[in-house]
């Protein structure tokens, strides 16, 4: 628009639910009295007889001045600004869904859709943190790898983009274990990733046991997810109780998969003879003996406490020999 005099223009309204004309309903803004064209841009989101109303009619008063010249080329609406530009929103709910003596398994719930990634960071005392990991956008787990055995850590994670990084989530504290194969089963409820097959009763952890019973004559449990180098178990200890109903004794059996060969079979075995009499033995299983485990990756261990049905099984620990 443009007016060759004047100190005053308007813009005014009625709605639906005020039909008539006023300043109750009108914004002011000033005129450029030059005669050239200019964009006036009228903020009316903030007006409250603008927000929220059903808009009927508009009036421009483009100047105050009688006799004005003045020529208008558009008007049109706006699109409103971009809010302005701001770090993702953090994620929550960070917790160590695995721990091992070298890694840390982490997931967390991601509450942003503009991050770039996730930076995962790691401290030895809780106040100074270094970069453990990086993620891409969209991810939700992350594995922390490098890290010493019977150390503890902090660990958290936070959402990034360009314009900086998100607030921090939760903080998880962790301690590494001292041997890449410790299975304890000292917290209630916990089988520490330990999973059945159809042969044993559902497993139950209490009392730093793990306890469970056999259907049939395969049963087994297997751990996954794994990773250590073969040699640093040279002798695997299983602390185990056993009764059974109709034997006195039966043989344990362990398997195991690596980095080579993902699938179990009996070329990846070693028996061990179990005394079922309802006390607990500790079986040492020499590894280090078998050309399958020995110089290689282990990826997963799975445990046949016994080949006999109608067995009760106490397991008080899987781990590495002292």
């Amino acid at each position: 628009m443009k007016v060759s005099a004047g100190s005053v223009g308007h813009v005014l309204w009625t709605t639906t639910s005020d039909t008539a004309e006023s300043m109750s309903k009108a914004l002011a803004f000033t005129p450029i009295v030059d005669g050239q064209f200019h964009l006036y841009a009228l903020d009316l989101s903030g007006h409250p007889q603008w927000a929220g109303k059903d808009i009927r009619s508009l009036r421009l008063d483009p100047t105050d001045v009688a006799g004005a010249a003045m020529a208008i080329d558009f008007i049109q609406t706006v699109p409103p600004p971009a809010p302005a530009a701001a770090p993702p929103a953090a994620p929550s709910g960070l917790v160590a869904s695995a721990v091992f003596h070298n890694r840390v398994d982490l997931r967390w719930t991601d509450h942003a859709d503009d991050e770039d990634g996730f930076v995962v960071e790691r401290s030895t005392d809780g106040s100074t943190w270094v970069v453990a990991a990086d993620n891409g956008s969209n991810f939700v787990t992350s594995t922390v790898s490098g890290l010493a055995r019977a150390t503890s850590y902090w660990l958290r994670v936070k959402a990034v983009n360009g314009q900086g990084e998100s607030a921090s989530s939760n903080v998880v504290a962790v301690t590494t274990a001292a041997s890449p194969v410790s299975f304890q089963f000292e917290a209630a409820g916990d089988t520490e990733g330990w999973v059945k097959n159809t042969h044993l009763t559902s497993l139950v952890v209490s009392g730093g046991a793990l306890a469970t019973s056999s259907t049939g004559t395969d049963p087994y449990l297997r751990r996954s997810g794994m990773s250590f180098a073969g040699n640093e178990v040279p002798l695997l200890a299983v602390r185990m109780k056993t009764s059974c109903s109709a034997a006195a004794t039966t043989t344990g059996q362990l398997f195991w998969t690596h980095s080579t060969a993902l699938s179990e079979s009996e070329l990846r075995k070693i028996n061990f003879a179990v005394t079922a009499d309802g006390q607990f033995h500790d079986y040492l299983i020499d590894t280090a003996a078998h050309g399958e485990w020995a110089g290689r990756e282990i990826r997963s261990l799975r445990l046949d406490p016994t080949v006999t049905s109608g067995c009760a099984i106490e397991i008080d620990s899987i781990a590495t020999a002292p």
